[in-house]
């Protein structure tokens, strides 16, 4: 048994081709080096008929996983659309609002309706270039940060497995969320963000 489990693990290894689905690298097998390495080991032994079938498996193992990989993938994507603000900020109960400029206000918080608001949130064009003229184009006096403010304490949809950092724009109606692997730019008609008044 353990020589079987033995040429099953060494028929895993191949030379495969790398690509992308969806953002995660990909690799699916081509060449069986495994395989190709145990015939040369057992052929001189006689042993290789014996323990072919298993060598194969462990290569069409491969085949396997990449299609569960693939399929977590889609799935993971039905579930948890990147287009969705939600799959970030799925609850503020908890969060804050933290400037992080000096042009931000400090008296700044979160509306009441500001979950409801998420909803007018829509993908939108990122003008990484524009705003970069705008932010280091001009004197150091005139700079404009399009972001000022973080959100802390707010909480991506349950089972996404993203930790996201969340900016809010100046005006509070643009979400620019940084994952791990992109970012991801909300634009909406209405703000969700407000001065704090004097009384509360």
């Amino acid at each position: 048994m353990w020589k079987v489990i033995i040429a099953i693990l060494v028929g895993l290894f191949s030379f495969s081709f790398t690509f992308t689905v969806l953002g995660h690298a990909m690799k699916i097998a081509i060449l069986p080096l495994g395989l190709w390495l145990l015939y040369w080991l057992l052929g001189r032994r006689n042993s290789w008929e014996k323990y072919r079938k298993y060598a194969w498996l462990g290569f069409f193992a491969n085949y396997l996983f990449f299609i569960f990989t693939v399929g977590g993938i889609f799935i993971h994507q039905a579930i948890y659309p990147k287009e969705n603000i939600h799959t970030y900020i799925s609850d503020l109960s908890e969060a804050k609002i933290i400037p992080t400029h000096p042009s931000a206000k400090g008296n700044i918080q979160f509306e009441r309706d500001a979950s409801q608001k998420l909803e007018n949130f829509k993908e939108h064009h990122f003008f990484s270039d524009e705003w970069y003229r705008e932010a280091y184009g001009g004197q150091d006096e005139v700079r404009i940060e399009r972001f000022p403010y973080l959100v802390t304490d707010a909480h991506a949809k349950w089972g996404s497995g993203y930790t996201p950092l969340i900016y809010i724009e100046q005006d509070g109606k643009g979400v620019l969320i940084t994952t791990g692997h992109n970012q991801i730019y909300f634009k909406s008609e209405q703000s969700i963000i407000g001065e704090v008044s004097a009384n509360e």
